[in-house]
């Protein structure tokens, strides 16, 4: 898919680091993305934000003043949790990859209601389990057996429910 805004590129603004973050700002540097630029990254540490490049960030509100078009989640609920409804209040469109934070109702309403009030687009693919939209259409034509491996590191695990069924040190 091709990512234009008119004839400019997208202005596109990830948060986190870890695999999935920075395989797309690669994907979205090197130009495999489509017209995207990669505008800004919002990280938690310092370090990573080095390691980021010149668009990384730990400050939500430098990350925001990068005029961007779209925001991609790569971090985990607490990511959600803290940045949706902000991006949504600022008339961005923001691809939800950890749609699990959703299952709190609230913060799925106040989301919701961001995005409609102010203009946000809310976007809930199924990348959280890689593959799913093409184990979707395979399945029209039959399906024998289907098997899936994830792995996460276990501090990707915190602010979530596993954090107090487990001691993820």
């Amino acid at each position: 898919t091709t990512l234009t805004r008119g004839k400019t590129a997208v202005r596109v603004g990830i948060i986190g680091q870890g695999a999935i973050g920075r395989e797309l700002a690669a994907a979205i540097r090197e130009g495999r993305v489509g017209a995207a630029r990669l505008s800004s990254v919002l990280v938690r540490r310092p370090a990573s934000a080095r390691d980021a490049g010149p668009e990384g960030t730990t400050d939500p509100a430098h990350f925001l003043a990068a005029g961007l078009d779209l925001v991609i989640e790569c971090a985990g609920h607490a990511a959600v949790r803290d940045h949706a409804a902000r991006i949504l209040e600022a008339g961005i469109a923001l691809m939800v990859t950890s749609a699990g934070a959703f299952a709190d109702e609230d913060l799925w309403c106040r989301c919701q209601e961001a995005a409609a009030r102010h203009g946000g687009r809310l976007i809930l693919p199924s990348a959280g389990v890689g593959a799913l939209d093409a184990l979707a259409a395979a399945a029209c034509g039959g399906l024998d057996d289907v098997s899936i491996v994830v792995r996460k590191a276990p501090d990707a695990w915190a602010g979530t429910p596993a954090e107090s069924a487990v001691d993820l040190g």
